[in-house]
């Protein structure tokens, strides 16, 4: 990180991003950013946010991909730290709010350093971006190095919209069922949870995918931090097709409930969802 000091650095890191996206035949993308990440390391938040949205608007305009950027916290900080981060009475507080009142940030995130952290910490968090903000949707890292009960309070708590990982909870039946019913989506991010050995093999990181999807989860393929986890979105796939009893069809699938379960509108969705299935009968 300490090559993104200037606004140019993080306009080239998001126009970059969008290439490869484009690269990989994505056509919508909904990235976390962490702001907090930056601005203890002195730089300002407009300085990030200004240089994200020219990247990520050079590439929307010059490769057709569209963005929902996601505003996220850092969950190893306080959450009385999070909060003064977006309430502070500072040119970057005063610009956050204003951004977020233009509905610069599709949603609102939680990730970082998941053990120990659990949701309930950041209930007044969540809340105040909910209702003070308006944030329209909530989602958090849950269940990937933490246990069950973090994707329940998540759920309960937080009263997220889409689940960051997930995985543990094929460790609680009650609670696959729950999700089964409903439809609460997953980000799965498997080459992320191979590389930091929330499954050991990588045969048992496929099968893990493969077993949420089979139990009737609204299972999505996603990149954590692709070039540090080893690999973009197209890697991801291609790494769970390696399973042997996966089908075409189970691929198909995880596609399509990206599409669905994406924060974008309804008509963006069924247009995305026929290109998706014109492509899948010419290949």
């Amino acid at each position: 990180m300490s090559v993104l000091v200037e606004e140019a650095d993080f306009e080239e890191l998001a126009y970059s991003y969008m290439k490869k996206m484009q690269e990989d035949k994505v056509c919508h993308v909904e990235p976390f950013f962490d702001p907090q990440g930056h601005t203890c390391r002195g730089v300002s938040f407009r300085t990030v946010y200004d240089g994200l949205k020219r990247g990520f608007d050079k590439g929307e305009k010059e490769f057709g991909i569209t963005v929902g950027l996601i505003f996220s916290f850092l969950r190893h900080l306080s959450e009385e730290e999070c909060l003064q981060f977006v309430q502070q009475d500072t040119p970057d507080g005063q610009y956050m709010r204003e951004l977020f009142a233009k509905k610069a940030f599709v949603a609102v995130g939680l990730d970082s350093s998941e053990l120990g952290n659990p949701p309930e910490k950041f209930v007044r968090l969540f809340q105040y971006c909910r209702e003070t903000l308006q944030v329209p949707f909530l989602v958090a890292h849950a269940g990937e190095e933490g246990p069950p009960e973090y994707i329940r309070g998540a759920i309960g708590e937080l009263r997220i919209h889409r689940i960051d990982h997930g995985v543990a909870s094929l460790k609680d039946e009650a609670l696959l069922t729950e999700l089964a019913q409903s439809q609460m989506p997953l980000t799965v991010c498997p080459l992320s949870n191979y590389k930091l050995k929330v499954f050991p093999e990588a045969a048992e990181c496929r099968q893990a995918v493969c077993a949420l999807l089979r139990k009737g989860l609204k299972v999505t393929l996603n990149s954590d931090d692709p070039t540090y986890f080893g690999g973009y979105l197209k890697a991801n796939f291609l790494f769970v097709a390696e399973d042997p009893s996966v089908t075409r069809e189970e691929i198909m699938t995880m596609a399509r409930n990206s599409i669905e379960a994406s924060f974008i509108s309804d008509t963006l969705k069924q247009k995305y969802l026929q290109l998706l299935e014109k492509e899948a009968k010419s290949a």
